[in-house]
């Protein structure tokens, strides 16, 4: 009723007389006990219904809760099943790559010791091997793991000059 909480006294008392001229004095205490009463009835319905819909609100909520722990719980317990399954494949899997690269090495070294070096380049493994007695140069950097072959001078031979003089 918060309409008549913006009706001052002056228009309540114009409202009543209306009432009174228009119906009668008996008939306008009636019309007041029915306006009582359905206001009454119309208050318990309103507390009812928002009685009903608070407990809606907190059967969803609890609902909502148990569904987010049984979100956790899942997604927790299917992290590790997950982790579980693939912690063989992982190991596996290093198994297979520890394998594969010995495989490259020794295949390499055979390569290595059957051709030897191929046009003038070595791989990067041999190419600081030098003769005895020879002098290295430095060739620059590796280009795609193989570093040209060094060009080899003899260390300390006399010149021609030196010999026939």
């Amino acid at each position: 009723m918060n309409f008549l909480n913006n009706l001052g006294p002056w228009e309540l008392a114009v409202i009543v007389v209306l009432a009174i001229l228009l119906v009668g004095p008996k008939r306008v205490l009636q019309i007041i006990q029915s306006i009582r009463e359905f206001a009454g009835k119309l208050r318990q319905m309103s507390s009812e219904f928002t009685a009903l819909l608070q407990a809606e609100v907190r059967e969803v909520q609890d609902v909502d809760r148990e569904v987010k722990g049984v979100e956790r719980e899942t997604g927790k317990d299917l992290k590790t099943t997950v982790q579980e399954i693939l912690n063989p494949f992982a190991a596996v899997q290093s198994e297979l790559q520890a394998a594969a690269q010995e495989m490259r090495q020794a295949l390499d070294k055979a390569v290595q010791e059957e051709l030897g070096p191929i046009g003038g380049i070595q791989p990067p493994a041999q190419a600081t091997d030098t003769a005895p007695g020879v002098a290295q140069e430095d060739t620059g950097p590796a280009i795609g793991g193989i570093r040209p072959a060094p060009q080899q001078k003899p260390a300390s031979t006399p010149s021609t000059e030196e010999k026939a003089g």
